[in-house]
């Protein structure tokens, strides 16, 4: 009989949208900083998956929050934290300067 029940629990509209949450309620989201100067914050991402491109199967997407700049840099494999880091410091910040902040997923 319980699992009479609760296969109709489950299946029942009315019951499923009579459910409370069973967690903390969600923090307010806040927005980013605008930034101040050009190039002081950025948002990275890989793109992955893509087809063989003269041996580089991944993008590294650098953009500029403020004007929406990017740079696009071609990568072999997914890159570690050292190769990430390298890739950085000799397309971004070697034109840009240093930044005052990085968002990434």
């Amino acid at each position: 009989m319980g699992k009479d029940v609760l296969v109709y629990v489950t299946a029942c509209p009315v019951c499923a949208r009579k459910k409370v949450p069973k967690h903390a309620p969600h923090g307010q989201l806040c927005p980013l900083s605008v930034p101040h100067r050009p190039w002081s914050n950025i948002s990275v991402d890989f793109v992955t998956g893509l087809p063989n491109s003269e041996g580089n199967t991944t993008v590294f997407k650098v953009v500029h929050r403020f004007s929406k700049m990017v740079h696009f840099i071609p990568m072999p494999k997914l890159s570690s934290a050292k190769g990430t880091v390298e890739a950085m410091l000799s397309h971004v910040f070697r034109v840009h300067g240093f930044l005052s902040d990085v968002v990434s997923d």
